[in-house]
């Protein structure tokens, strides 16, 4: 059994392979791992992908984590280590046999690495690493600081809204699901109400500063109270990351 990345954050070892019985499932195999903490502090790790490989190069998920041995989301003291079972079974993906690879994919959540080893089964037994690779995790930010960056890089045409007899107020963005955004705020009359009708406009620019989404609301002069509020939604994936500027403002058309 071989274990991979010394001088790294993270040992992995496959330990062994069981051939079992899950009652109504019928036979499989369980494949155990070891993930060792190698630094001088806790680590958040998550198991992101655990696979076998027949002979035949035919790839397989886990069907099940073994009851007990579950480390998919969790996290390890320093100097210390968990083990995971990852149940095959037979029916699914068939028996483990010479020459069978595994492969596991774990997350080191807290210093942003990603460890991707496949190691290969002998006749004695022993798994041995094949192929190993470490690299950088994309560090996203918390969607709190994206939505207090889009907020702040709000830019208001004022001298419109001074023309129109307008004011934008209480702006702000928020993020839903897949980075998916909405952008909010009230607006008032300067006035005793609206001297025409008038349209809201929403522009979303990307980081290379190209206008890439606009939306337009329009408010009616006779239905108009002197305030309302506003929300326009976004549902591109993504959208909120691919955002740098918002540009909101008051026209006639």
């Amino acid at each position: 059994m071989d274990k991979f990345f010394n001088g790294y954050t993270l040992g992995v070892e496959v330990l062994k392979h069981e051939r079992q019985n899950y009652s109504k499932h019928g036979e499989g195999n369980t494949i155990y791992v070891k993930i060792s903490n190698q630094t001088l502090k806790k680590i958040d790790i998550k198991i992101k992908e655990m696979y076998k490989i027949n002979t035949e190069n035919a790839q397989f998920e886990k069907d099940y984590w073994l009851n007990g041995f579950n480390i998919e989301d969790s996290s390890i003291n320093s100097g210390a280590y968990k083990t995971a079972g990852a149940i095959f079974l037979n029916s699914v993906s068939g028996n483990i046999n010479k020459n069978n690879k595994t492969g596991i994919i774990v997350e080191d959540k807290t210093n942003g690495l990603l460890y991707d080893a496949l190691f290969i089964l002998h006749e004695n037994n022993i798994w041995s690493l094949i192929q190993c690779d470490v690299k950088e995790e994309e560090k996203i930010p918390k969607i709190s600081t994206i939505e207090a960056e889009l907020k702040n890089s709000i830019e208001r045409l004022e001298l419109f809204e001074e023309k129109l007899g307008v004011r934008l107020d209480n702006l702000s963005v928020k993020i839903d699901d897949k980075y998916k955004m909405k952008v909010l705020g009230e607006i008032f009359s300067t006035d005793e109400s609206l001297n025409q009708n008038i349209f809201l406009n929403v522009n979303l620019y990307n980081h290379d500063g190209d206008l890439v989404n606009t939306q337009k609301r329009f408010f009616n002069k006779e239905k108009f109270m002197g305030y309302d509020t506003f929300k326009f939604y976004f549902y591109e994936e993504n959208i909120a990351l691919e955002t740098s500027k918002l540009r909101i403002y008051v026209n006639i058309n």
